[in-house]
This record gives C-alpha cells, structure tokens and sequence, in this order.
C-alpha cells in the first residue's frame, strides 16, 4: 500500500481514475498498536480489464471494525493514471468513529 497524506489522497481523488472494486475482506494490522489495539484495513480486488492481472487494494487504518458497513460493498479506489500501485481506497461511505 501506499503511505497516504491528506495531500496525497486529495491529489488522487481530483486527478486519479476512479475505478470500483469488489470488497475482500477486513483485516487487523498487526503491525501498528495504539493504546493496546490494532487498527483495521479493508481490503479490496479488481481485474484490470488491459492487463487481465487481479490487483489487491489494502486502505488506511480504519479504528473500529467495518465488516459490517462493507458486506456486498462494491468500494470506490482512484488510481494514479499509469501507476497503480498508487491509489487511495475511498471508505468515505463508512461511519465516523465518535471521540
């Protein structure tokens, strides 16, 4: 995954290509801890319709666990055009965490 910034993803948004994906799975990331807890990542899958190659997409922290608003979710990702493997996963469509 790309390491985002506000910048970085606000850049993506105005001049990516938006493409949808279909929802995978949630995962922990296990490799941050914050006060005892992992964040989570949602993690999304598109078939390239030039490439025929599958690509994973994992977003940014997410610190409640969003299974339930992304079931049968199809997820918005933009894509920096000519390099994929620059993106940001829109999750705008979940819930604000209070506090």
């Amino acid at each position: 995954m790309v390491p985002g910034t506000g910048k970085h993803d606000e850049k993506l948004r105005a001049t990516g290509r938006q493409i949808l994906t279909d929802f995978q799975s949630v995962a922990l990331n296990t490799s941050l801890r914050v006060n005892g807890r992992h964040p989570f990542h949602v993690l999304t899958q598109w078939q390239d319709p030039i490439t025929g190659e599958i690509r994973i997409f994992e977003s940014h922290n997410v610190w409640f666990d969003p299974t339930q608003y992304c079931t049968n979710q199809q997820i918005t990702v933009y894509i920096e055009p000519g390099d994929p493997k620059k993106y940001y996963v829109d999750l705008s469509f979940l819930p604000r965490l209070n506090g």
